[in-house]
């Protein structure tokens, strides 16, 4: 509600909170939300746009709800590069690239590691984070330990992967996080 910060009660309101159910022929845990031009939500099977009708705000009684893609992805580990969202795909062997197709009039899910899948042939990715300067880097950590980076320039469409280690004196060293 409007300027009570502590009420999240339910309502046919435009102020109320919203409880939707997506509809599916599955179990689809939500694992995040993120805002592009419309509310996108990942789930473990499929990837939604959640936005309001006819370009309204998005109210109890004005939603519309749309499966776009069907890849699913990990928990919550998603990064936004303009205008485009990267997640882990559910399984953690690819990263995705979220992104609106003008040409198809579609949101379609890109395949950013299609020519780099070596890198999980015996390791999955489990957590990512974004480095906008000096360079645009997407990091990614391995179930191994190891940091796998994505150098990553779309309007240039420059993709280039490599991974990193770490040793100590005592021997190889891991990356937790």
């Amino acid at each position: 509600v409007i300027g009570d910060y502590q009420n999240f009660g339910p309502g046919t309101a435009d102020d109320m909170s919203l409880i939707y159910i997506l509809a599916s022929n599955e179990v689809n845990v939500i694992n995040w939300l993120a805002f592009t031009k419309f509310l996108i939500v990942g789930s473990m099977r499929a990837e939604w746009t959640l936005k309001g009708q006819l370009d309204t705000g998005l109210t109890p009684t004005a939603v519309i709800v749309k499966p776009e893609t069907f890849h699913g992805s990990q928990n919550g580990y998603i990064t936004k590069v303009g205008n485009a969202l990267q997640y882990i795909e559910w399984g953690g062997r690819r990263i995705r690239e979220f992104l609106y197709d003008y040409l198809t009039d579609a949101y379609e899910s890109e395949d950013l590691t299609a020519f780099a899948d070596h890198l999980t042939w015996s390791n999955t990715f489990l957590s990512s984070a974004y480095e906008q300067t000096p360079h645009s880097i997407l990091w990614f950590v391995r179930s191994d330990g190891t940091l796998c980076a994505l150098t990553y320039y779309r309007k240039e469409k420059v993709l280039g992967w490599s991974r990193h280690t770490t040793a100590t004196g005592a021997g190889t060293s891991v990356i937790e996080s």
